[in-house]
């Protein structure tokens, strides 16, 4: 129960359906799955799914709604890696563990408020999520390295599906 209020009240009401090995088909809300038809023909370096308990951590820590197609992505692919065809040109998504070890240690909360860093590009260049007052959720890259938010913050892309666009198709 406290599971299924956790991802009601973090997703913004959104359902999500999470497997764990310790419920035969766990179903907590309904989102509009990404699916896996999202990393057909790219060029990504995919990870084992999410665990439901690992999501459920994410979304606990979080300190805004979540997208459904993030936590839908992780249920698929929990983090991996890949060029992205926009700068910074690579990505590496974290997995939901790292992102909440991340968020619960408050590691770029002082210089770097309201981001969920969910990913880098390896060098300095971490992609974050940000929210705003209308709980429109944005993806984002900052230069870890320069605390002017004006000069290091850059808008990625407007939703996480439109980020997942971007991720450079195979030959």
């Amino acid at each position: 129960m406290l599971a299924q209020h956790l991802v009601a009240q973090y997703t913004g009401g959104y359902s999500l359906t999470l497997k764990s090995p310790s419920a035969k088909n766990s179903s907590i809300h309904s989102i509009p799955e990404i699916g896996e038809a999202v990393l057909e023909n790219k060029k990504w370096n995919k990870n084992h799914a999410a665990s439901a308990a690992k999501l459920i951590k994410l979304v606990s820590v979080s300190p805004f709604p979540l997208p459904a197609s993030y936590l839908d992505f992780l249920s698929k692919s929990d983090g991996g890696e890949g060029p992205l065809a926009v700068q910074p040109c690579w990505l590496i998504l974290f997995a939901a563990e790292e992102v909440a070890d991340i968020e619960e240690s408050a590691t770029y909360h002082e210089f770097f408020p309201g981001h969920v860093v969910i990913g880098s590009n390896g060098g300095g260049v971490a992609i974050a999520l940000t929210s705003d007052a209308e709980r429109t959720t944005t993806v984002i890259a900052f230069d870890t390295t320069n605390i002017d938010l004006k000069e290091s913050v850059v808008l990625l892309a407007p939703t996480f599906e439109a980020f997942l666009a971007m991720l450079e198709h195979s030959p």
